[in-house]
């Protein structure tokens, strides 16, 4: 069985105000919120393309925002492996972090 994820309505707010509004912007965020990568951020702890996100760990998220241009370099200098583990299996995936050289 597929992981589910609630969105508050604050988060809705936020996906609004980018953009992702409409009609089925939950479903939208909330496909987000499992097929994102666990990162390290002040604010966030999951990244889906250039979506931030916060997650608790009872699988509700809280807070979904854009990233700013600092943030999108400092990541860009890495490079990920979203494998994502089976929809069926309800486990959240894993994301490899290596730094990568710049040239």
């Amino acid at each position: 069985m597929a992981r589910t994820f609630t969105v508050t309505p604050e988060a809705l707010r936020q996906a609004e105000r980018l953009g992702l509004g409409g009609a089925d912007a939950e479903a939208i965020i909330r496909d987000m919120a499992r097929r994102a990568s666990r990162i390290t951020h002040p604010a966030a702890n999951r990244r889906y393309r250039n979506f931030i996100l916060f997650v608790t760990p009872d699988d509700v998220v809280t807070m979904i925002s854009a990233m700013d241009e600092s943030e999108a370099r400092w990541l860009g200098q890495r490079t990920y492996d979203e494998r994502k583990a089976a929809e069926d299996d309800g486990s959240p995936g894993e994301a490899i972090v290596e730094r990568i050289r710049r040239r």
